[in-house]
């Protein structure tokens, strides 16, 4: 069997689903498909063969959506994955449609998260869920990661009530055991001047204002709060204004 997971950049495929990848391969043949990038050789020494996607991008650009699509097209014929695991917002459409009209058996999308809530301006809303609502109609099941999205998508008829699922956020408990991890924590804690009762908060994503970043800095600057917080953010990425 040929599982296929198609994401927009090789840094999703290798920090946000390489567990995932990995266990499949009892399974069988594993593809990542994704823009070419950093992250490739180690998805490839880990036994995850990378197909490059070389149009993709997390850029607002139609004319390198459309060239994606395409090249998706020729890249599904030419590998018949048995399964197609979409990702993201982007290839996450084109790549449920082409999927199933290229004829790949089964169609999977994982739904991390919609770009539009119930508080969006309605154009916005409308948009993505249109999108949503039109690839959904193309995918066999729709994985999603928290239960107000599944509700959502359920409530307004955007998906087809029988193909979702909640999938939710899995966490390693070996790793992130807090008694493991005391003394690191200690030691980080002690190099940022921290106190040992301070509160700190953690923010881990790209430094983009999607990912909540100007709510999370209105929280920490806002002078009633019930106990003060340092804010400290550590990137190897700039912030956009």
């Amino acid at each position: 069997m040929k599982i296929a997971h198609l994401t927009t950049v090789d840094m999703s495929l290798r920090f946000l689903l390489l567990p995932q990848l990995e266990a499949a391969k009892e399974h069988g043949e594993v593809l990542g498909i994704s823009a070419p990038g950093p992250h490739v050789e180690e998805l490839e020494t880990r036994g995850i063969r990378h197909v490059p996607l070389e149009a993709s991008t997390r850029g607002m650009s139609l004319s390198s959506d459309l060239r994606a699509a395409a090249q998706l097209w020729r890249i599904i014929r030419a590998e018949r994955p048995d399964i197609l695991h979409t990702h993201n917002p982007k290839p996450g459409v084109y790549g449920r449609i082409l999927g199933r009209l290229v004829g790949v058996p089964i169609v999977v999308n994982t739904v991390h998260g919609l770009y539009a809530s119930p508080e969006s301006p309605m154009l916005k809303r409308a948009f993505v869920y249109a999108l949503e609502g039109l690839a959904s109609r193309f995918s066999d099941a729709e994985l999603v990661q928290n239960p107000e999205d599944l509700e959502l998508l359920g409530r307004l008829g955007i998906t087809p009530r029988s193909k979702l699922r909640l999938l939710g956020n899995g966490v390693d408990l070996e790793r992130f055991n807090p008694d493991r991890a005391r003394e690191s924590r200690e030691a980080k804690r002690a190099a940022l001047g921290l106190e040992p009762d301070d509160v700190v908060v953690g923010f881990v994503g790209r430094l983009v204002a999607e990912k909540g970043l100007p709510e999370l800095i209105e929280a920490a600057d806002r002078p009633d709060a019930l106990l003060p917080i340092q804010l400290d953010v550590t990137s190897d990425a700039q912030v956009a204004d």
